[in-house]
């Protein structure tokens, strides 16, 4: 149903960044208080606003977002709980263990918590694939040689296989963020 502003439209309605909630709006149905009417102007479907807005999401994406959330934020905090499992298994290569183990911790808390706001859901989804591609060195050197990176106790299956996990890590956080697509029109 389309609606109009009632009252005078402030400049600012057109910024992309003000959102409308801050502004009175009734339905073209509904009868107006006389005089209401001056000044007006209908709005008009703004698809940059939506991402602003809550993102229409599928049950099966909400169901995969809160899921994805709980685990990166679950995730996160275990590298402060077990921040020497971690900085075991950084590779040699990688300066300062401790602070990657932290700041990837707090990389994917802060993500996890991002997947749970609608406009930002899109963009921590992104991040956590930039996350999941950063550390997917620790996930070889874990696998390749298991004694240096204080992993021994990992069967090898699930060393390696962890490997292509991460591609569906991947799908998983940009599936369930994914704006739903209108159905085709026949």
């Amino acid at each position: 149903m389309p609606h109009t502003f009632v009252g005078r439209t402030p400049a600012s309605a057109a910024d992309p960044l003000v959102g409308y909630s801050a502004l009175a709006k009734t339905s073209t149905s509904r009868a107006r208080a006389p005089g209401a009417g001056q000044g007006t102007r209908p709005t008009r479907r703004c698809y940059h606003m939506r991402s602003l807005n809550m993102r229409e999401l599928s049950w099966p994406q909400r169901i995969a977002v809160v899921l994805a959330s709980v685990f990166y934020i679950g995730a996160g905090i275990l590298h402060f709980t077990k921040t020497e499992f971690y900085v075991k298994i950084v590779p040699p290569y990688v300066p300062w263990h401790p602070a990657m183990v932290y700041i990837s911790g707090v990389c994917e808390i802060a993500g996890g918590v991002g997947l749970l706001v609608p406009s930002l859901r899109r963009a921590a989804a992104w991040g956590l694939v930039a996350l999941l591609i950063a550390v997917f060195p620790a996930n070889v050197f874990m696998a390749t040689d298991p004694l240096a990176a204080g992993a021994q106790s990992i069967p090898p299956a699930i060393a390696w296989g962890r490997l292509p996990l991460q591609l569906v890590f991947i799908w998983w956080v940009l599936w369930a963020t994914r704006e739903r697509q209108p159905a085709a029109a026949s």
